[in-house]
C-alpha cells in the first residue's frame, strides 16, 4: 500500500536514477513488472524524466518481448530484477523537467488485423484529453478500480490513471483471473469496474450474486455487449449500477464513444453510441466520402484522442492515418465497419 505522497517520492526516485542513466525525452523505457505498485512507481517514473513507457505483459513469450524491445529501440527495460536498484537513489524531488504536449506518452503494441506487432505513439495530450473526457462522463469524485487486465493492452490504462486523477485508489490484482475477479467483487471499496464482455461471462456463471451498493459503473469494451448480459448483470449486483459500452482502437486512445446501457432498449447488440468530448466519428465508404444514416461503412475517428501514429513505421502511418477531409488533424481509418442507427447512435 502507498499513499500519494510515498508514491510520488518512490516515482522520483526511480525517475532520478533513470535520468542519471540519460534516459529523458524521446527515449522509450519498457516495464515488464507483475501488477503490484511497482508498475505504477515504475510508469510515473518513467513519464517523469519526459521519456515514453511501453507496457509488457510478463506472461508472454521471450522472444516476442525481445522483438518489440528491438523494434522500439527501447534504452531500458524495467524488471524484477533492476527495480531495486533503480529504487535506490536518495533523490526524492519531482525533476525538473517540463512536459509538452506533442510529446510521447507511452506506446503500446497491437498486432490488429495483420498479425505483425506495430507500436501506437500516444501523446500526453491525448492521455490528458482522454482522462478529461472520462471525468466528464463519470464525475471527479474519487473513483477507485482494480488493475487486473494486462498492462500490454490499453484496457487496462483508466484502471491506474483514472484514479489517480481523481483522488482515488488503484487496486492491484496479479492472480489467476477467476480468483482475482471474486476478490474484486468482494472488495466494498471498489465504486468502478472496467471489464471486456468475455469478463462479464466469468462474473455472471461463476461469482455469487449480492448488492454491491457502492459500485456505480461497469464499463465495457473491446467486445460486443449483449443486452441480456447486462440485464442480467443488473438483476445479480443491483439495478442502480450504470454499464457503459465503450469502443475504440488503442491508436484513438483508448476510447472514443461512449454508450449508457438501458433495459429499454431493444438492440440485442448494445450500441457503441456516440463521441465523447472532442472526438469525431465519420463512416465513409472507399472513397472516403460520408455515408447516410443506416449504410455500413468504414468507421473512421478525427479529434483529440487520434495518436501520433505507428513507432517506426512510416508507411502504414501514412496509410492508416490520413489527413482529415473533414476538418483539422488527422483522420484514423480503423477498418471496423459500423452504421449510423436512426437515434443517433
Amino acid at each position: 500500500t502507498l499513499t500519494y505522497k510515498e508514491l510520488n517520492e518512490e516515482a522520483n526516485k526511480l525517475a532520478n536514477s533513470l535520468i542519471e542513466k540519460e534516459i529523458g525525452k524521446s527515449d522509450i523505457v519498457g516495464i515488464k513488472l507483475s501488477r503490484t505498485s511497482k508498475f505504477m512507481v515504475s510508469l510515473l517514473g518513467i513519464l517523469k524524466t519526459g521519456a515514453a513507457y511501453l507496457p509488457f505483459d510478463t506472461a508472454h513469450p521471450q522472444n516476442r518481448i525481445e522483438q518489440i524491445l528491438s523494434d522500439s529501440n527501447a534504452k531500458l527495460c524495467i524488471t524484477e530484477e533492476n527495480f531495486n536498484e533503480l529504487l535506490n537513489n536518495s533523490n526524492t524531488e519531482n525533476p525538473d523537467i517540463e512536459i509538452l504536449g506533442d510529446e510521447l506518452c507511452y506506446c503500446i503494441y497491437t498486432s490488429g488485423s495483420t498479425g505483425t506487432p506495430k507500436g501506437a505513439m500516444i501523446q500526453h495530450k491525448n492521455l490528458n484529453w482522454y482522462m478529461c473526457a472520462l471525468m466528464s462522463i463519470y464525475g471527479t469524485n474519487p473513483i477507485n478500480m482494480p488493475f487486473f487486465t494486462s498492462p500490454s493492452v490499453d484496457l487496462s490504462v483508466p484502471s491506474y490513471f483514472l484514479p489517480l486523477v481523481t483522488g482515488g485508489t488503484t487496486y492491484f490484482y496479479d492472480n489467476e483471473l477467476l480468483k482475482d475477479l471474486t476478490d474484486i467483487f468482494n472488495n466494498e471499496e471498489i465504486n468502478t469496474i472496467k471489464v471486456t464482455p468475455t469478463h462479464l461471462q466469468i462474473i455472471l456463471q461463476h461469482i455469487e450474486g449480492k448488492t454491491l451498493h457502492n459500485m456505480k459503473y461497469l464499463i465495457s469494451g473491446g467486445e460486443s455487449l449483449y443486452h441480456s448480459s447486462c440485464v442480467e448483470f443488473l438483476e445479480k449486483f443491483g439495478k442502480h449500477i450504470e454499464i457503459h459500452n465503450e469502443y475504440g482502437p488503442t491508436e484513438a486512445t483508448v476510447s472514443c464513444v461512449d454508450y449508457v446501457f438501458s433495459c429499454d432498449d431493444t438492440d440485442d447488440i448494445v450500441s457503441i453510441g456516440n463521441p465523447i468530448n472532442n472526438a469525431q466519428i465519420h463512416i465513409v465508404d472507399k472513397h472516403n466520402n460520408l455515408l447516410p444514416i443506416g449504410v455500413t461503412g468504414e468507421l473512421c475517428i478525427a479529434g483529440d484522442g487520434v495518436c501520433a501514429g505507428y513507432l517506426n513505421n512510416e508507411a502504414l502511418t501514412s496509410e492508416k492515418f490520413i489527413d482529415n477531409p473533414f476538418g483539422e488533424g488527422k483522420l484514423y481509418k480503423t477498418g471496423d465497419l459500423a452504421f449510423w442507427k436512426p437515434d443517433g447512435n
